[in-house]
């Protein structure tokens, strides 16, 4: 009994200990709040930063897919018709902004460790949305290629720089769940990216004097050179130097990420070149490297079999989004066909993939 009396005694000044030390590296302006005011004060911190970063980050990285994959719906539209450009030319025009992106992504990161995100985020996007909407305006193919390599640097900032932002802010234990609903926006693109396409093509086509696919250009780039200024109004800086927070919420949100680093503050006291090394050297950083998404292709040759207007095939795109039963599915099919009505959008037949490959290859 006295051996389990001392010990127990031992715990409760071993638990004393962890809490006086907590207690002091505590900031100052934090050490009158209790443990349980903490919790709460970064709980409120952290909804803070949903509710005001994490909204205009999505519909941006919407609107970064949506302007990114412009040239499949715009090829629906008449585009290599109007230039005179062939399916070789096409497929150099998709593949040349991804030279633009790659070569663009790592510097991008190194100038934003420099300037404020505040100001560098929004103003990749209003550049990339006058590039994006120039190209609604290109006489001939050198200046499509060009247009579409211009994109492709200027997009390439936008993501990686936005998951370096989002790290600034979140803990390694919140982080996953917010990068995934920052994602949330490439699934959103593709659900209407077809959509506003569709209504283009269909109702636009000659508008201006202008060919329908100019307009999915000009009108895509104009929308997100306006909703990017929302960028400067909303989003924050870095947690030492952004201004709409109080100064318990701007202590908290630096102890915190402080605490995961065993008490290191998270500064950068080397040059961005050394992790740019870093970076090279890591296996990973080639094995994990981004492919290109089927979507650049899937209404293409949705298009290219003969089966559908170049209006149902822009709105194929939804199809890796709906829940569908594949029994009795053929094409051609039915649009009212009951072994479909389970699908979100019923009237939408179900692609069999087997028949289209082979209407499409011959």
């Amino acid at each position: 009994m006295a051996s389990d009396r001392r010990s127990l005694e031992k715990d409760v000044a071993f638990e004393q200990i962890e809490a006086t030390s907590a207690h002091n590296s505590v900031p100052e302006v934090l050490r009158h709040l209790s443990t349980s005011e903490l919790a709460t004060l970064e709980k409120q911190l952290v909804r803070r930063i949903d509710l005001r970063a994490l909204p205009i980050l999505i519909v941006l990285f919407l609107l970064n897919i949506l302007d990114r994959n412009a040239i499949a719906n715009a090829r629906l539209g008449g585009l290599e018709a109007s230039l005179g450009i062939d399916d070789v030319q096409y497929q150099t025009a998709v593949m040349v902004l991804w030279a633009g992106y790659i070569s663009m992504m790592v510097p991008s990161n190194m100038l934003l460790s420099i300037f404020k995100p505040k100001l560098y985020l929004p103003t990749v996007v209003i550049v990339w949305g006058i590039v994006s909407g120039a190209t609604g305006f290109v006489q001939n193919y050198p200046g499509l290629v060009a247009l579409r390599f211009l994109v492709g640097v200027t997009e390439a900032p936008y993501f990686p720089g936005c998951i370096f932002f989002l790290s600034c802010w979140y803990t390694r234990k919140e982080l996953p769940s917010r990068i995934a609903t920052f994602y949330s926006g490439y699934t959103l693109s593709s659900a209407f990216g077809g959509l506003i396409a569709a209504g283009i093509v269909d109702g636009m086509e000659g508008l201006g004097g202008y060919p329908s696919w100019r307009w999915i250009f000009i009108i895509e780039g104009a929308l997100t050179i306006v909703l990017a200024f929302a960028g400067y109004v909303l989003l924050p800086n870095y947690p030492s130097n952004t201004s709409f927070l109080s100064a318990e919420e701007t202590a908290m949100a630096q102890w915190r990420l402080e605490r995961e680093n065993d008490g290191v503050k998270d500064e950068v006291k080397e040059s961005v070149f050394v992790g740019l090394k870093q970076a090279l050297s890591d296996p990973k950083v080639v094995r994990d490297c981004p492919e290109q998404h089927l979507k650049n292709f899937t209404d293409l040759c949705i298009a290219s079999a003969g089966l559908y207007s170049n209006v149902r095939c822009c709105l194929y795109e939804l199809h890796l989004l709906l829940p569908v039963h594949r029994q009795d599915a053929r094409l051609p099919t039915r649009p009212d066909s009951s072994a479909h009505r389970t699908t979100l959008l019923p009237r939408l037949p179900v692609l069999d993939y087997k028949l289209l490959a082979r209407r499409t290859l011959g």
